[in-house]
């Protein structure tokens, strides 16, 4: 666990708010999910899930674990409702032993899920509202780079020759091998050859380029990904294909993408088709959609966080019941207005609230005294020690006109 600066803080609100409003505009309705769930819920049909939660009992003695992947928690939720087509959006705390640097992060993510079998159009429609939607989001933020790419040309090459039960041990040794090494793995789990061919060719040319000229089994999920890409450019992404590429395979059942920022060797985030887990999960026929990228990966790429001053005005009181009142006042009116207020009473010399205030970064203080109590104008004090005579009435407009004029 770590904490959050105010500075960070902030950054991660505007973040969270921008992310919502942006989904929203999809039809992406937003969802909260707990922390915490029954451990079970986070290890169905992942091989390595175990190995990175943390776990713990109940009073009840029931196994429960702290959230290690947003996507079975979501899944839960969703299988609640009674929708039959659902798009969602979420800010998932998620818990994890093995990330570095950090253990605990939150996942932005949108997904859509329909308890049915979607048509090849309407798939390759989810995928790209997902990207769109991401791309929207991500504009003006960063400059990325799309992958896309089919872990299902792999997962279809393995069953070729490997019972289903085995389909994953096999799926994760062609992942964690070089792409040069696959096709020969291929073969010793007991493919036929035209699987270890096409696996020659995909490893040869990634980009599936000479597979669409000369067709073929796979041509239909090689020109899906390329009619993506064209898409995406056509917006003005940057968008590559990679077909050898098998991040998250052991998910993922047909088409996939990376975010990666550009000159960054990190990810940013990723997404694809899940129909296959959301069957298994579910128990029902389901088609599932879902991206991810992470805030606080995205709060460090978008730079050094801004102070942000905890208020635009410190308004300090004499500690006198009618001072009190006009403080409590102004302090109504120019909240009621959006404007936030720093109140304090005078507890120790002048000049020491003065440099609580600077510390602090608050722009604009003022006196509420013996003064303030005949005269309709008060004095505001700037951070350069400049003094204004502003009218009382007038404070909010004032303030509003100086914070257009530092823009």
């Amino acid at each position: 666990m770590h904490d959050v600066t105010p500075e960070l803080a902030e950054a991660h609100n505007q973040i969270r708010h921008d992310w919502f409003e942006t989904c929203r505009l999809s039809g992406f309705q937003p969802v909260e999910v707990p922390p915490v769930g029954f451990a079970d819920t986070f290890t169905a049909g992942h091989h390595a899930a175990g190995e990175r939660t943390y776990h713990f009992p109940d009073r009840a003695g029931r196994e429960l674990a702290l959230v290690s992947d947003s996507l079975p928690s979501l899944l839960r939720l969703t299988a609640g409702r009674k929708a039959v087509d659902q798009r969602i959006a979420h800010c998932t705390p998620v818990f994890r032993y093995e990330r570095r640097p950090r253990r605990h992060f939150h996942h932005l993510g949108l997904m859509e899920v329909h308890f049915r079998r979607l048509t090849p159009p309407e798939h390759q429609a989810a995928t790209a509202r997902l990207l769109f939607t991401l791309a929207d989001f991500l504009t003006g933020r960063l400059n990325f780079t799309v992958t896309l790419s089919n872990p299902g040309l792999w997962r279809g090459l393995i069953a070729s020759g490997t019972a289903s039960p085995e389909l994953s041990g096999v799926l994760n040794r062609l992942r964690t091998a070089h792409a040069s090494q696959r096709p020969s793995l291929l073969h010793e789990s007991g493919a036929d050859d035209a699987a270890v061919l096409l696996a020659e060719q995909l490893v040869a040319d990634p980009s599936g380029a000479e597979l669409l000229r000369n067709g073929g089994p796979a041509s239909e999920q090689v020109a899906a990904c390329h009619s993506l890409a064209e898409q995406l450019r056509a917006r003005g992404m940057n968008a590559i294909i990679d077909l050898s590429e098998l991040h998250a395979s052991e998910f993922h059942d047909s088409t996939a993408f990376l975010l990666r920022p550009d000159n960054e060797p990190r990810l940013l985030g990723d997404g694809g088709s899940y129909g296959a887990f959301a069957e298994a999960f579910i128990g029902t026929p389901t088609s599932l959609h879902s991206a991810v990228i992470g805030l606080e990966r995205l709060a460090d790429l978008q730079g050094p966080k801004v102070a942000v001053p905890p208020a635009v005005i410190a308004l300090l009181a004499e500690p006198h019941d009618e001072m009190i009142k006009i403080a409590d006042s102004i302090c109504r009116e120019l909240r009621g207005q959006g404007i936030a207020v720093w109140d304090v009473l005078i507890s120790k010399p002048l000049r020491q609230h003065l440099r609580d205030f600077a510390r602090l970064g608050v722009p604009y203080s003022v006196l509420i005294g013996e003064r303030e109590l005949a005269d309709s104008l008060l004095t505001i004090r700037d951070q350069d020690g400049r003094h204004h005579r502003v009218a009382r009435t007038d404070l909010a407009g004032w303030l509003a006109t100086q914070a257009n004029g530092r823009t």
